[in-house]
């Protein structure tokens, strides 16, 4: 992206993570409703940012399946992640952490915030 000019991602640009975006869209468009009631204002900003890139013939097709009022989606499969703050966005914007699917002997803990499942 060295033109400044947004553009998809190298993985959803491969039809496996198209498949995945397709597999993932009804979990998305969840986890997309439950800000629209925690934050409805940066729902309504998501939504109109979702709008804008779908008028942007490169990234229409892309965006049409974006099932997400979220920009950004990270995965973190099976693994610790090192403490990390995300410095470049507003202290009033939501991360949202799900976890997805059966687990057995799962635990999630945010240490600085005393917090353990």
């Amino acid at each position: 992206m060295e033109s400044g000019r947004l553009e998809t991602s190298a993985s959803l640009k491969l039809e496996g993570g198209r498949s995945w975006l397709r597999d993932i869209h009804d979990s998305s468009a969840l986890l997309g409703a439950i800000l629209a009631v925690v934050h409805p204002t940066l729902y309504a900003a998501g939504c109109q940012c979702l709008g804008l890139i779908q008028q942007d013939p490169e990234l229409r097709e892309m965006a049409l399946n974006w099932s997400s009022p979220f920009n950004a989606l990270q995965v973190i499969a099976n693994r610790e992640t090192p403490f990390h703050r995300d410095s470049k966005t507003r202290y009033t914007f939501y991360d949202l952490l799900a976890t997805l699917g059966n687990y057995h002997l799962r635990v999630v803990e945010v240490p600085h915030h005393a917090c353990r499942h």
